[in-house]
């Protein structure tokens, strides 16, 4: 199953109006531009059904530090595109997270770092820039906070039921946690941190469910006490460190954490499974824990890889309770990849169970980035696509929304990203093969070269393995079939 490919080349200096292709309520979206590495970053929920989104844009550079500067994107149902960039004379600075604002006068706020080009790349400096629904600018705040050093890879920022703001990040590596309380224009009224055993990279901010705290979910808090590096800080409304709780010492970042509807924790991230005598294992996992942090439901996917690993800024969303999204990278290389691999998604009921699974690529080297629970029931996936073996960090972004089935239409001829809903593995194989699919009433059927049935089984479970020793070595065809209708197909080597 193939998707289509829209490549437009953008280069953004003014607002900008796109038209692609949609169908359905469903489009993809390949932002390419030669000059650029591109790297689609925090996406969300925005106004009036929108999505709203930041673009991170670098000049073509070998080292993996980059100077990046911002594009916002707005998007509606459809795949419109409303598209803005920031920048700064005097400055060098990028956004690295977006919040939608319903209160008062509807818009977004904007965070992200920087330095003034007149001063040292080490003295940065917090920026706050308050949008309205056209993404035009109300204020612009700048803070700094006297260290040399900030996490805007690790901050989040809430909004408070007052209007105000609540901003938390990592001004010091992990050995600080700070928080940073600004009103609804940008006037700074609160601040404190923490350090030593109390840091942590955060990685998420929500209040409790009785609102009368805030929790902070971070990387490294209370790092000492052994193999739990994951834990909730709880705060009060005057930003002191009432307690904590540890995660269950699996989970590894990145992870996203959600306030479900019903007060419990939807936790998403990378799993690690260790084993005494071989290598760790790294899967996308979900979990739902309750107030006490005790684990009510729990999975892992994307078996068997060990490479596997959660959305890079937000891997888990819903909107609709029983609905929920979890999203991942499938056979993570790093940063430039030398093997095609996938976007992972999952659809999950309220208990955990898996609705359905697709791998979206398998031509170039993807990364996701974003997952996006949006109000028709679907899902929007931002990440990047790079062409494998090519120039390092010279990435397209690469964003696909799916309609509240997960279903595409219409495909044009041509277009080379696929999108599967099962994986036949270990390809080559020997004397086992192994099917995943959540899809129901399944059935594996392998072809001989001459396309004379040679195998036939039914599919039972979402992991199903078959015994295959009495087939010759040599290449074979292969179909999963639904309804009499193949959902999958391919070849398989047995050695």
């Amino acid at each position: 199953m193939k998707i289509s490919i829209r490549v437009t080349l953008i280069i953004f200096t003014s607002i900008l109006y796109l038209n692609i292709y949609s169908q359905n309520i469903q489009y993809e979206i390949n932002i390419v531009d030669d000059s650029v590495d591109i790297f689609p970053d925090h996406f969300t929920r925005g106004l009036d059904d929108c999505i709203i989104g930041i673009v991170n844009k670098a000049a073509i550079n070998d080292t993996i530090n980059p100077f990046y500067y911002s594009t916002i994107y707005k998007l509606d149902q459809e795949g419109d595109t409303l598209s803005k960039c920031f920048e700064k004379e005097d400055t060098v600075f990028a956004c690295n997270r977006i919040i939608t604002i319903h209160q008062g006068n509807p818009g977004y706020l904007l965070t992200g770092n920087g330095y003034h080009k007149d001063s040292s790349y080490l003295n940065k400096f917090v920026i706050f820039i308050r949008l309205d629904q056209d993404l035009n600018v109300v204020w612009q705040k700048i803070y700094s906070f006297g260290l040399i050093y900030w996490g805007g890879y690790y901050s989040r920022t809430l909004v408070l039921k007052d209007g105000s703001f609540l901003y938390c990040f990592c001004p010091g590596y992990s050995l600080y946690t700070g928080l940073f309380k600004l009103s609804a224009s940008g006037d700074s009224l609160a601040y404190n941190y923490y350090e030593s055993d109390s840091a942590g990279n955060v990685w998420g901010l929500t209040y409790s469910p009785d609102s009368l705290h805030y929790w902070v979910h971070t990387e490294f808090a209370h790092y000492y006490s052994g193999p739990q590096i994951c834990s909730r800080l709880i705060v009060d409304t005057n930003l002191v460190q009432i307690g904590h709780d540890f995660f269950p010492a699996w989970l590894r970042t990145p992870f996203g954490v959600k306030m479900y509807y019903d007060g419990s924790l939807l936790v998403s991230g990378s799993t690690i499974i260790s084993h005494p005598y071989t290598d760790d294992e790294f899967y996308i996992s979900a979990h739902r824990l309750d107030t006490s942090f005790n684990i009510m439901y729990g999975r892992n996917f994307t078996d068997p890889d060990t490479n596997s690993r959660g959305a890079e800024i937000e891997s888990v969303d819903y909107y609709y309770p029983g609905a929920i999204f979890i999203g991942g990278t499938h056979y993570l290389q790093g940063i430039t990849g030398q093997n095609p691999n996938w976007f992972y998604l999952t659809r999950l009921n309220d208990t955990l169970g898996v609705e359905y699974e697709k791998y979206i690529g398998g031509d170039d080297y993807y990364w996701l980035t974003s997952v996006v629970a949006t109000t028709d029931g679907g899902v929007l996936l931002a990440g990047t696509k790079e062409t494998v073996g090519g120039i390092q960090l010279h990435r397209n972004g690469y964003i696909i929304k799916f309609d509240s089935t997960g279903c595409q239409t219409e495909i044009p001829e041509g277009s080379m990203v696929q999108v599967k809903e099962a994986l036949v593995y270990p390809n080559p194989g020997n004397s086992f093969l192994t099917v995943r699919t959540a899809n129901k009433g399944c059935t594996l059927v392998l072809y001989n070269q001459l396309g004379y049935t040679v195998f036939e089984k039914r599919i039972t479970s979402i992991i199903s393995t078959y015994n295959v020793e009495s087939l010759a070595a040599g290449t074979y065809y292969y179909s999963i079939i639904q309804n009499n209708k193949s959902i999958d197909s391919g070849t398989w080597i047995k050695q």
